[in-house]
């Protein structure tokens, strides 16, 4: 909570030392907006990254070492029936 509090506590800063420069705070809304966005879509190609490179590495190991993913495998399944 505390960083919510301070985030906002820049945010407002930012925009009151915008106004006070005489510029648009619409203009500054739009560019954090879009500023957000892009890291936005930057951060969910990375997850994609890592969750495509999580399935390949899955399928190389099962590949490798089919006893043990085997046995992965059936460990699971017995967790799940117990539940």
């Amino acid at each position: 909570m505390k960083t919510l509090q301070l985030t906002v506590k820049n945010i407002l800063f930012a925009e009151i030392s915008y106004v006070e420069h005489g510029r648009n705070p619409d203009i500054f809304t739009q560019s954090f907006v879009e500023r957000t966005a892009t890291e936005n879509q930057y951060t969910n190609g990375k997850v994609k990254a890592v969750d495509e490179f999580k399935q390949l590495l899955t399928e190389e190991f099962t590949k490798s070492f089919p006893d043990l993913y085997n046995y992965e495998n059936s460990i699971d399944a017995d967790i799940n029936s117990n539940n």
